[in-house]
């Protein structure tokens, strides 16, 4: 699914993928124009044509060397195998469930040098970093906890060392007006809040009979569930408040970002969205309190979400709001591991999804309805060539307010075709105990563990 980083992009590649396609094999054998190694430590890579941005795609883990023998050895499966050169190696791995890392006796001597301006509130643990050798734990055990519960329950019990995201669900037990509450604080407990580039969003799979299609009696129909969905009322109610309405695709501090954009979409307003889905047909013709389609068929709305009491409440608000408009809704259930793969595949018809920045672009977030992107991080499946050519142009282009006019061009088309129900732009409360020393999260980079050491003492 993370082809689009690099395809089309290195020299040669596109013609290779092409072959691979067609042979159901990738030829590991053959020269590639765009790639040589130069010597042991260098790779040299030539584009198939300038990409401004191409330096932040290798930065991206995803785009990270492996093994040939790797790949040899477990085909498909290799990325359930990580074998790298990092500062951890995998000890084990229980999917879904835990993933237990142990540092690498043989990483290289390196120690954290900075890459600027250290900011204040950070200029202790840059000086406890200073001259030591990374990583410092000896291992690092991760948990999966989809259930908010649990992993409150496991941090407050100690058997977390960090709860990396605070469940909205439990905000009022560890928060008062935002700050910690003083019963945390005498255990020992850090708050860390920070905003993350990431933008959250329902989307509809443009390929489904129901909600899908570019016709105008769709477009509406998803137009009128964007009305009829009260987006402050799940900020307030179900996030605690700990997020601020989305405007954009692309959040606030990334380049192409346009604080002026004006959205042509109403807010919550459930009398327009009646008024709307009347006009195009959408009636209750049978007086069951729901409305079926224009040539009369019935009309259910299908949307999936993980098993989780934080989706169980969600639920409960999109029933609420869509009754409120005649919109019959059920909803199904899986594990999001499960939902991702499914959505690759088109068998989503609506899911509430979001991104967390990989780079600091809008690119970063336009992909995300990039045609030649569907199957991949394209989940909605929107296919519309006049995005697309704006989207091919932006990546020619130095960020400027050029670029910037282009992207609100394509946010203009996201607004009239409505392939989004734009949600929020959350903010993050990880939760760190005592004892743990030199944690400082990151605006793109989720794991920081190299950089994290432990006091026995505490």
């Amino acid at each position: 699914p993370w082809i689009w980083l690099v395809e089309g992009k290195i020299a040669g590649s596109a013609e290779a993928i092409a072959k691979a396609a067609n042979t159901g094999r990738f030829d590991y054998d053959a020269a590639l124009p765009g790639l040589e190694v130069v010597d042991r430590y260098t790779l040299k890579i030539r584009l198939s044509q300038p990409d401004l941005r191409f330096i932040y795609a290798l930065a991206v883990s995803n785009v990270a060397a492996v093994a040939r023998e790797v790949v040899d050895a477990y085909g498909a499966d290799f990325g359930a195998h990580p074998v790298g050169t990092g500062p951890y190696i995998l000890g084990s791995y229980q999917r879904s469930s835990k993933i237990m890392l142990d540092a690498n006796p043989g990483f290289r001597e390196w120690s954290y040098t900075p890459s600027g301006p250290i900011p204040v509130e950070s200029q202790a643990i840059a000086l406890a970093l200073k001259g030591r050798r990374l990583p410092f734990a000896g291992h690092i055990e991760i948990s999966i906890i989809e259930e908010g519960q649990a992993r409150w329950l496991a941090f407050l019990n100690r058997e977390l060392d960090i709860l990396d995201l605070l469940p909205p669900e439990f905000v009022g037990e560890a928060l008062a007006d935002g700050k910690l509450r003083p019963e945390l604080g005498a255990r020992g407990i850090r708050h860390e809040p920070f905003l993350r580039p990431n933008t959250w969003w329902t989307y509809f799979n443009m390929e489904d009979p129901v909600v899908g299609g570019y016709t105008t009696e769709k477009i509406a129909l998803r137009r009128a569930i964007g009305m009829g969905y009260d987006v402050a009322e799940f900020i307030r109610v179900i996030l605690k408040g700990r997020a601020v309405p989305a405007k954009s695709i692309v959040p606030p501090d990334i380049a192409g970002y346009d604080p002026a954009l004006k959205t042509p979409v109403k807010p919550y307003d459930p009398a327009a969205a009646r008024a709307l889905l009347e006009r195009f047909g959408y009636k209750d013709r049978d007086g069951d309190g729901f409305r079926e389609t224009p040539d009369g068929k019935p009309l259910t709305l299908e949307m999936w979400s993980p098993a989780t009491s934080l989706f169980r409440q969600a639920d409960e608000l999109w029933k609420k709001n869509m009754d409120a408009i005649g919109l019959r809704i059920v909803f199904r259930k899986d594990r999001t591991s499960e939902l991702r793969k499914m959505a690759r595949l088109g068998k989503i018809p609506m899911r509430y999804d979001g991104w967390n920045a990989d780079y600091p672009d809008a690119e970063n977030y336009m992909q995300l309805l990039y045609g030649p992107n569907t199957g991949g991080e394209n989940n909605a499946r929107f296919k519309l060539p006049a995005f697309d050519a704006l989207y091919d142009e932006t990546r020619k282009l130095p960020d400027s307010p050029q670029r910037t006019r282009l992207f609100d061009k394509m946010m203009e088309l996201v607004f009239a075709y409505a392939p989004f129900r734009l949600s929020e732009h959350r903010l993050e409360d990880p939760l760190i105990h005592g004892w743990v020393k030199n944690y400082k999260p990151h605006p793109i980079r989720s794991q920081v563990w190299q950089y994290i050491d432990l006091d026995p003492r505490k």
